[in-house]
């Protein structure tokens, strides 16, 4: 056998080690490739989406209403094609990108990124879907028609029930994706003002296929539909907004308004009939022996007056109504400020955003001295009248020119702040409305915590004008689950003190009186605390009002009470306390919190607690402090907490709309 005297492999052993080797070589030559070829594909869809950015600008400069349909639909399959191709080349990174967190600079984005993808592509998907079977509602929306096309769009919506399931569905993939998403000031600037504006308008979003899916039902799409219009007055606050000191009467059929009436309140009564005894505070503060359909609004779960001013105003005039929209003075006003400039022609009056309360209430005044009671209300009807069939008109004869997607914005502000509440008797049309919350329903909730104050004006007047409220709520948790709340609520009246007594005496139709003089004068509040099941109160302010104060000279002098049979099933405590002019009063309370506020699993525990905004009331101060249980250690808090101190989180907010706070501890 040779020998290789220079001690050199053979070639038979160089080959053998050169091969691995070249393979190594190949195979990074290859993956270079393919990363080149993947890269210069995302280079090019980037470039795709500037250039369809630039196009959707373009599309939208003159608002929603002047889109070009065809331009629309193609925008939205070229994004369609862009983020398939986007997610197909990146989908086997995904996997690794949390890992990369940490990454200075893109960590941020590249934890996001699979979460984004999956917005992306469930939103691309739902825009084609909205396209290729709602794309004619663009179209019928750009009709030269002076009327607007409710029937057509009626019709559409009916025929498309399926695409609007599933349009939700892929929403709820979006939102699951984009709660998954918590370091949204981390992101690049463009991708973080894209997720801020679908935030804002995600609740729209959420709302309008919700009602989308009932709006055939609503509309009167297989029969006409006639609802009862409430016009609550905030001013003389009551529990779902105000005094119902006006009426209307709508008939729908398939989107077309056929007729519309609105009368006084105060003609829904028969006093020829019986009517039954009115719940017990409107007689022990106010006097009244009958319950009449001005006063059906008594309990703040608005289903639960509605059917009440529905089976009032049948009983009164025989008719069978479907449904109950109720509205209050801020809801007009924000609708003339959608509108614009509107004239009433039978009234000589043009009303705009700015003068649209003070007419309001100029129309609610007290009649001129030596007017009867039924001129004065035959003249709220005469405005009452006029004023809806102007908005009508307005709505209806450039239907093209308005902004809808501000028109729609302004419907969902106003009912998320509760001055635009419905209820309808039809079943689809009932879960519509439990989803989007603009029934303004309260009853219990299994598992969480709940606050709702509710103030009732019992006084004849338009005092809340001038009265502030702030509350001041305290829990403290325990580790059974349990609490104890301290509730402190701090009433404000504005006007200069004055050693005025407070008279309750009945304004009259015949004295003369101003609006301005209704509002000036003493509150006589009768409120409720609305609470979890199985409460306990352990004290509370008393408060107390001499009989000169009352139409029947009785003092008040009760202590607050508890109430375990309410419809809504949950724990009540009422008071009463007439706040005179100038007086700043904080009525307090302390009770204890069952232990089903708490869930409590084997990783953590789950306090949730919503606070309920009473509908027709301003944007009420609220600092809330939520103290943990010793030992325990925060997980999660949301919204984010004003401050954060030990144990103890605190919030400082306004409660301009329903509040819900979620907090996870261990």
């Amino acid at each position: 056998m040779s020998r290789n005297l220079n001690n050199q492999p053979s070639t038979s052993t160089f080959d053998r080690l050169a091969r691995p080797r070249n393979l190594l070589l190949l195979g990074l030559l290859l993956l270079g490739l393919w990363l080149g070829r993947k890269g210069w594909r995302l280079y090019q869809v980037a470039q795709s989406l500037q250039q369809h950015q630039t196009t959707a600008e373009t599309l939208l400069a003159n608002g929603p209403a002047n889109i070009d349909p065809q331009a629309a639909a193609d925008l939205v399959a070229n994004l369609r094609t862009d983020f398939t191709t986007a997610h197909n080349e990146i989908r086997i990174f995904t996997p690794l990108f949390p890992y990369f967190g940490w990454t200075p600079t893109v960590g941020p984005l590249l934890e996001a990124t699979p979460h984004l993808l999956t917005m992306a592509d469930a939103g691309s998907r739902a825009a084609t879907l909205a396209a290729n079977n709602l794309g004619p509602a663009l179209t019928l929306l750009q009709s030269d028609s002076p009327q607007p096309p409710l029937p057509e769009l009626v019709n559409l919506l009916a025929t498309n029930q399926a695409t609007l399931a599933q349009l939700e569905g892929e929403l709820n993939i979006i939102v699951t994706a984009r709660n998954q998403i918590d370091n949204t000031d981390d992101l690049p600037w463009r991708v973080m003002t894209l997720l801020q504006q679908f935030d804002q308008l995600l609740p729209l979003a959420q709302d309008g296929l919700a009602l989308g899916q009932a709006a055939p039902h609503i509309l009167g799409h297989d029969a006409p539909r006639t609802y009862l219009i409430l016009a609550q007055n905030e001013d003389e606050r009551r529990a779902t907004g105000g005094f119902i000191s006006g009426v209307g009467l709508i008939t729908i059929n398939n989107g077309d308004i056929i007729s519309i009436d609105f009368q006084d309140a105060n003609f829904v009564i028969d006093l020829t009939q019986p009517y039954e005894f009115p719940p017990q505070p409107y007689y022990d503060f106010m006097g009244l022996e009958l319950f009449v359909f001005r006063d059906a609004n008594f309990w703040p779960d608005f289903p639960t007056s509605a059917n009440k001013a529905m089976e009032l105003y049948a009983y009164t005039w025989q008719t069978e109504t479907d449904g109950v929209i109720a509205i209050d003075q801020t809801f007009v006003q924000q609708l003339v400020c959608a509108l614009g400039t509107v004239n009433i022609p039978d009234l000589n009056m043009t009303i705009n955003c700015n003068n649209t309360l003070a007419q309001i209430r100029q129309a609610y005044a007290q009649a001129e001295e030596g007017e009867n009671a039924y001129t004065v209300i035959t003249e709220r009807k005469s405005f009452m009248g006029p004023l809806a069939q102007a908005l009508q008109d307005k709505l209806f004869a450039d239907f093209a020119s308005l902004d809808l997607l501000n028109l729609a914005q302004i419907l969902h502000r106003t009912a998320e702040e509760h001055h635009l509440q419905l209820h309808f008797r039809d079943p689809q049309a009932t879960i519509a409305l439990d989803k989007t919350g603009w029934n303004n329903r309260l009853i219990a909730q299994p598992n969480q915590d709940t606050l709702a104050v509710i103030d009732s004006n019992m006084g004849f007047n338009k005092v809340n004008l001038l009265v502030n409220r702030a509350l001041n709520y305290n829990v403290t948790l325990f580790p059974d689950g349990s609490g104890q709340a301290n509730l402190a609520i701090q009433y404000t009246h504005t006007s200069p003190p004055r050693p005025d007594p407070c008279d309750q005496g009945l304004p009259t139709y015949t004295t003369g009186l101003t609006y301005e003089q209704l509002i000036d004068d003493c509150y006589w509040n009768y409120f409720r605390i609305y609470t979890p099941p199985n409460t306990q109160l352990l004290n509370a302010s008393q408060h107390t009002a001499p009989g000169t104060a009352f139409l029947s000279g009785q003092p008040w002098a009760a202590p607050a009470n508890s109430i375990t049979n309410d419809p809504s099933g949950l724990h009540l405590i009422t008071n009463f306390l007439l706040l005179r002019y100038g007086e700043t009063v904080t009525t307090e309370y302390n009770y204890t919190l069952p232990p089903t506020i708490v869930t409590t699993n084997a990783d953590n525990n789950h306090y949730r607690l919503t606070v309920h905004k009473q509908a027709g009331s301003a944007a009420d101060p609220l600092q809330l402090t939520i103290t943990l249980p010793p030992n325990t250690k925060l997980l999660n808090a949301i919204p984010t907490p004003t401050t954060i101190t030990n144990n103890t989180i605190q919030y400082n907010l306004d409660l301009a709309t329903d509040l819900t706070f979620d907090i996870i501890y261990q």
